[in-house]
């Protein structure tokens, strides 16, 4: 038989969100959402999160079924071509993905906004 790296569930995966690498520069939000749409179930709304420069976006996929399969079908042997040269390394991602981006998530590591008094209070 095959000796391919076990399959991942739904169970499994700590969020619905993925982080997708060795993503090409010329790769445009919309491409990358046309890939990842046919892994996706009816109604699931997508969220992303995309650093191109980088080569690497976090996206909200809706369900962790659909983190799952194209999680397992990323690690499968053909994986996710994106162009005869690439291929998209997915994997799941614990951190949600927020609609201001990634840059937003490391500008504040706390959640929710500033209690009043304690530290630094707004003076």
């Amino acid at each position: 038989g095959r000796q391919a790296k076990p399959g991942t569930t739904a169970d499994e995966v700590p969020s619905t969100a993925v982080c997708i690498k060795n993503l090409d520069s010329s790769i445009t939000e919309d491409e990358l959402k046309e890939v990842l749409a046919t892994f996706m179930n009816e109604g699931d709304q997508m969220l992303s999160a995309c650093n191109f420069d980088r080569g690497i976006a976090f996206v909200d996929l809706g369900s962790t079924a659909a983190v799952a399969a194209v999680v397992t079908q990323s690690r499968r042997e053909g994986g996710i071509q994106f162009s005869e040269t690439k291929k998209l390394n997915v994997e799941p991602s614990k951190k949600p993905v927020r609609p201001s981006g990634i840059r937003a998530m490391h500008d504040r590591k706390g959640g929710g906004p500033p209690k009043e008094g304690g530290k630094g209070g707004g003076r």
